[in-house]
């Protein structure tokens, strides 16, 4: 499923109920710079054993991503310069880099996931610092906005038995990191050069 926006008419679709196993990419929903994605939604479906991402958006406002079993492709779920997006309920897991990684996102609320041995056997390469549960990060795009990550909320998921990190932050302002289950990771939450983070009420264990 490939959506790609090039006059900002990409709104209001669903796509559930699908299975998407040996392919390429699972779900891509993109559109050109300063154009807008919005009010989507991606549930309930089985996205599995791709040889790339489970589910990508970029430029996207006000989507919902819940309910969906999302295993064994490169990354899970994968969001760039992304606004007001809710990820939720969803199973990530055995992916080969990281289970949710967000680039430049704001307003991001991300609940009631079970994020789970996301990295395989590899081991972290500290250059691109994959392998995590939840990887959040800002990146600075030439005439592009959003270019900050900022008011993310992370909240009562089951973040385990990831290849590095389950939570790895960095650059981010205003994160919450509150009442998750974060254990038999190597690393239970990463904070790197982030401000006026909230950390706390977590089950925090590490191997």
């Amino acid at each position: 499923h490939y959506l790609k926006n090039k006059r900002n008419y990409l709104n209001f679709n669903r796509i559930n109920n699908n299975r998407i196993i040996n392919s390429g990419n699972g779900i891509i929903i993109k559109t050109e710079k300063f154009l807008r994605c919005t009010d989507n939604y991606i549930g309930y479906n089985l996205i599995s054993n791709n040889s790339g991402l489970g589910i990508f958006l970029s430029f996207s406002e006000g989507t919902l991503i819940e309910n969906n079993y999302i295993s064994d492709n490169s990354e899970g779920i994968v969001m760039t310069n992304n606004m007001g997006n809710t990820i939720k309920k969803n199973v990530v897991e055995e992916n080969s880099l990281n289970g949710i990684f967000l680039e430049n996102g704001m307003n991001i609320w991300i609940s009631e996931n079970i994020l789970d041995k996301n990295g395989g056997e590899q081991k972290n390469d500290s250059a691109f610092n994959t392998g995590n549960g939840l990887k959040i990060k800002a990146k600075k795009i030439k005439k592009v906005p959003y270019q900050n990550s900022s008011n993310i909320i992370v909240k009562a998921n089951l973040i385990s038995n990831n290849t590095n990190a389950g939570v790895f932050a960095s650059n981010t302002n205003r994160l919450t990191v509150e009442g998750n289950c974060i254990t038999d990771n190597p690393q239970s939450v990463v904070n790197q050069q982030c401000t006026k983070t909230s950390i706390r009420f977590n089950t925090r264990l590490e191997k």
